[in-house]
């Protein structure tokens, strides 16, 4: 008679490596995007944010130690490319486990990266995919505009051979439009290969009342779908007229008490 041990063994190491990664996938989820220096990202010791970005490769002094440093390689210019290694490897050996490629390639109108599918592909294999194994690696963030599905479609296609752990996305749109945030995500996740998501920058038009009732509604979606690794409220400005998370004395507004504590 053939024992059942090994064959419930197996089973039992599948269902806790599904438990694992359920569990790492709701671990950690907020995040706060920032401009050097850190000035403004000091506030949110014994919050739910666990991480911060500020669009480059470079941790600057100052970074609070609570707060995980999230590289990212903004565009293909000398100015960026030039100092990536270094400074990812820095962030690496400080305890960032993460990497973000090209920000805003989708977008050529506004001065962002503006980086074609095969060229931001091929970016990818040469900047991002050295680093496979030793941090989670995310695609190119692309924006909510028109065509931005068909560019990352685009990207999936001639990048299918890289490593791409997560895919990055951002959000912008008026208060009261969740149902179009979440249709917006499940839009995204169907053509990300099963991949996590995370969105690196979201923002809902609208006044202080309308922004905490679309994270009341927000937040606890996003905390509870599974495949929404990361996300991040824009942003910790005080100048910032749209929503920002801190005051001028460094502390959370209304809004930033909300994403923060709730």
């Amino acid at each position: 008679m053939l024992s059942l041990i090994p064959v419930v063994l197996k089973l039992a190491g599948l269902l806790l490596g599904l438990l694992t990664v359920q569990a790492e996938a709701a671990v950690g989820k907020r995040g706060v995007p920032f401009n050097d220096p850190p000035t403004w990202i000091q506030c949110w010791g014994g919050s739910k944010v666990s991480w911060a970005h500020n669009w480059g490769s470079r941790m600057p002094d100052g970074f609070p130690g609570n707060l995980e440093f999230i590289p990212m390689l903004w565009g293909l210019d000398g100015a960026h490319v030039d100092g990536w290694v270094n400074n990812a490897n820095n962030a690496l050996s400080r305890g960032s486990g993460h990497l973000i490629a090209f920000n805003e390639p989708d977008a050529c109108d506004w001065g962002q990266s503006c980086i074609s599918p095969k060229d931001a592909a091929d970016g990818y294999r040469q900047h991002m995919a050295p680093f496979r194994g030793r941090a989670s690696l995310g695609s190119p963030a692309i924006t909510n505009r028109d065509q931005n599905l068909t560019w990352l479609k685009d990207f999936m296609r001639l990048c299918s051979d890289c490593p791409i752990d997560f895919i990055t996305v951002h959000w912008y749109d008026h208060a009261n439009n969740f149902a179009y945030f979440t249709w917006y995500m499940n839009q995204v996740h169907s053509i990300s290969g099963g991949r996590y998501i995370w969105i690196t920058e979201f923002n809902a038009a609208g006044t202080t009342d309308e922004q905490i009732n679309f994270l009341n509604q927000a937040l606890p979606w996003l905390d509870s779908t599974i495949w929404i690794q990361s996300y991040a409220w824009f942003w910790t400005d005080p100048l910032f007229q749209g929503g920002s998370l801190v005051n001028w004395a460094g502390r959370p507004t209304a809004l930033g008490g909300e994403y923060g504590w709730h």
